[in-house]
């Protein structure tokens, strides 16, 4: 903004001095002598007006750069916590993927754990039904579980 008000104070400057040169020019050129000075004068104002609109320029263009870089730091500044953030939740998401694997490969563990319990359960469910349709099994069976009965009995009356 400083420069902004800077190069028109400086334009109006210049305006002025340009108008002042040219006024006086055409009162100068009434004169031969004082016409050749105004020229050589004019000249010079020229070509301090071109000199000074390049060192203008060069103003802006530093002026710009700073301020680029001024821009890019600010921007750094803010997106640099958001990177970090960002990066800290990846790591975090891969620590609770980690851990669901682990903890689906225990249950499968499990899982199949139970499954052969209940086929060796259901084996052994099938070769007893199996021996108790079998006579000689079933009176077996039955004087063992009289005995107990008898057992418990006589545990009771004491």
């Amino acid at each position: 903004m400083r420069l902004m008000s800077a190069l028109t104070a400086l334009g109006l400057v210049v305006a002025l001095a340009l108008g002042v040169a040219l006024g006086w020019l055409l009162h100068a050129s009434r004169s031969g002598d004082r016409a050749a000075r105004a020229e050589a004068k004019l000249a010079a104002l020229e070509a301090n007006e071109s000199q000074l609109r390049q060192s203008l320029s060069v103003v802006n263009e530093d002026a710009a750069r700073r301020q680029s870089g001024a821009v890019g730091e600010q921007v750094s500044r803010l997106v640099g916590p958001l990177h970090e953030a960002v990066g800290a939740l990846s790591r975090q998401v891969e620590n609770v993927e980690r851990s669901r694997i682990h903890a689906y490969a225990g249950l499968t563990e499990q899982v199949e754990g139970m499954h052969r319990a209940s086929q060796l359960l259901s084996t052994q469910t099938q070769q007893l039904v199996t021996a108790l349709r079998a006579p000689q099994v079933r009176g077996r069976w039955g004087e063992i579980q009289l005995e107990r009965v008898v057992e418990l009995a006589d545990g009771a009356a004491l």
